[in-house]
């Protein structure tokens, strides 16, 4: 049976656009492409740039 690829979504996708409790398959727990892709979530080092419906203005999310 051929293996499933996974791909969870970018930092910015993530944190801005899924539910908190949101359920993503990982697939097969030995897959070095899905840690991989969890450990770039987790320590994602970046800013996410994104417009505040509360108070009507651009805000930047930084990580430092």
């Amino acid at each position: 049976m051929p293996k499933e690829e996974v791909i969870l979504p970018s930092p910015e996708e993530f944190f801005l656009s899924k539910g908190l409790y949101e359920k993503f398959s990982l697939g097969d727990e030995d897959d070095i492409d899905v840690s991989k892709q969890i450990l770039d979530l987790e320590f994602f080092h970046g800013a996410i740039r994104t417009y505040c419906t509360d108070c009507k203005t651009e805000s930047t999310f930084r990580t430092d």
